[in-house]
């Protein structure tokens, strides 16, 4: 349990850091993040793999638990849109795209390659690592309480800093 918390403390801190001080272009980090949210893990589950037979299952959904998860990314969906529609005014579009821009490289030309990324690679990699590693391993080891506010923590801290600067103090504060 103590490899694992401190794996993805790890990983979360030096990502967040990647994001918000060195900045380097989007193809350096995600290959970054590649290393720190699916090598890092897959080590571990090799190094423990008799303690985590239960991980066999997270690859083979079943239907009723697929359309859950479409139910509850709708909804979430509709929460996101809810916000920015009453928030909205409050957000600096700019300071996000200048973000994109200068900060992680994103252009009018690689755009669309970075939105499938982010929108497949990106999304699952996160997922397998904050729910995955982060919430089912601890999840085995504690309660469910403790891995659902760990991975949660670690998920916000992990976008603190790819985000900071976008919003002021209390949206900040309210999307974290």
């Amino acid at each position: 349990i103590k490899v694992n918390i401190a794996s993805v403390i790890f990983s979360t801190l030096l990502m967040c850091f990647v994001d918000g001080v060195i900045t380097p272009p989007y193809f350096i980090k995600s290959i970054i993040k590649i290393v720190l949210f699916l090598v890092i893990p897959m080590l571990y589950f090799i190094l423990y793999k008799d303690k985590h037979t239960y991980l066999k299952k997270l690859f083979m959904p079943k239907k009723k638990d697929f359309l859950l998860a479409l139910l509850l990314g709708v909804s979430v969906y509709i929460v996101i849109m809810a916000a920015y529609f009453i928030l909205g005014s409050y957000i600096d579009l700019e300071t996000i795209k200048d973000s994109l821009t200068s900060g992680a490289g994103v252009t009018a030309q690689n755009f669309v390659y970075v939105a499938i990324y982010i929108s497949f690679v990106n999304s699952l990699l996160e997922e397998f690592f904050f729910r995955g590693f982060a919430f089912l391993v601890l999840k085995q080891e504690t309660s469910r309480t403790v891995a659902y506010i760990f991975s949660s923590a670690m998920f916000a801290i992990y976008h603190v800093g790819m985000t900071s600067g976008w919003f002021n103090v209390f949206i900040y504060a309210l999307a974290m």
